[in-house]
């Protein structure tokens, strides 16, 4: 594999194939060019996957993201991802149904899916095709990597420069996962192309900026939600001197964003805290079960203690997971604003 390029899985490939034939057999004379990987301008000019398509005279080149399914914080990141590379973006993905079609379009997101649906949209250039139905969906596994225990990997990686060439007991203990399970996630980021050798042996992390793009969207749904403590309902305002009982117990999401940016006004009060520390968390604060409260807490799975200088917050990078993972577009620009303040220095 070449030095920065990201591997693709089988069920990646497929979806991709599928739709440059979507392309060819639904707009009259277009062709399509092989998709290559160049450099574009976006937050670090690393390499991405991109493809041209050819109307008569006209050219149409597109950044490539290839996803299985589309949910709302796949479509809010990539929005913003939309307005940074240089390069519209080009959605490939299985099945897009037509409510989902119509907030793309609205979003100014274009879309090829496997059924026939898409939302090409340059002048002089608009196609906008929806409800056409699935009727042979390709069998997407999910890398272990993206998975539970990868994602805790992950995540100690990115936020613990070095941890990489650790031992993998220590690694084990920092992400908060299994010694066995170490061994298989290492191996499938090698072949992903995110982790690598130097000459004298050692591991570094590669094409980092995509890695978290992948955290980032992968978190939601295969990680976030087995974290849930519950939700519930505190005094108004209460996070502006709400007391976090110990270092077990931080803000994280759109608290979080206001005490880091002073952008945004908490709509959400996201919590990250251990089991056993709940009970005195909602004891401080006078804060209530209710199954439609404001307030989530969630439980704290990382060991490596990365946070900010405040001792208060979460990493950034989980700040900013978070406020995608709302999916509302009140959280863009505060995550914008975290992403170039915090995160770029991460992923250089």
């Amino acid at each position: 594999m070449n030095k920065g390029v990201v591997k693709m899985d089988f069920s990646e490939e497929k979806i991709l194939e599928t739709a440059l034939k979507v392309v060819k057999s639904n707009i009259a004379g277009a062709k399509v060019c092989k998709p290559v990987l160049a450099s574009f301008a976006g937050r670090k000019g690393q390499k991405a996957l991109t493809i041209e398509i050819r109307l008569d005279s006209v050219k149409l080149k597109y950044r490539v993201e290839i996803k299985a399914a589309v949910t709302k914080s796949d479509k809010m990141l990539l929005a913003m991802t939309n307005k940074e590379t240089g390069l519209p973006v080009m959605l490939m993905t299985q099945y897009v149904n037509p409510e989902m079609a119509e907030e793309l379009k609205q979003i100014g997101l274009e879309f090829i899916d496997s059924a026939g649906n898409m939302f090409i949209n340059q002048p002089p250039v608009f196609v906008f095709i929806k409800g056409n139905k699935l009727k042979e969906p390709v069998r997407c596994a999910i890398k272990r990597a993206f998975k539970k225990a990868g994602l805790k990997l992950i995540f100690a990686l990115l936020t613990t420069p070095g941890l990489e060439n650790t031992t993998y007991r220590e690694i084990a203990v920092a992400a908060g996962v299994s010694l066995g399970s170490i061994d298989y996630i290492m191996a499938e980021l090698k072949e992903m192309g995110y982790l690598r050798r130097r000459v004298d042996n050692s591991l570094y992390l590669e094409q980092k900026d995509d890695l978290v793009r992948r955290w980032v969207m992968a978190y939601p749904e295969q990680l976030r939600p087995k974290l849930t403590l519950g939700t519930f309902r505190g005094p108004e305002k209460w996070w502006l001197h709400g007391r976090l009982p110990s270092q077990d117990t931080m803000w994280s999401g759109e608290v979080a964003a206001h005490k880091m940016t002073d952008y945004l006004h908490p709509e959400t009060v996201t919590i990250y805290c251990r089991p056993q520390k709940l009970n005195g968390l909602l004891l401080s604060n006078r804060l209530s079960r209710d199954p439609v409260g404001n307030i989530e807490i969630l439980e704290k799975f990382w060991n490596n203690d990365e946070k900010s200088a405040s001792g208060e917050l979460v990493h950034p990078l989980l700040v900013y997971a978070d406020l995608i993972a709302s999916g509302d577009p009140r959280n863009a620009e505060a995550a914008e604003k975290i992403y170039e303040q915090h995160i770029l220095q991460l992923v250089r």
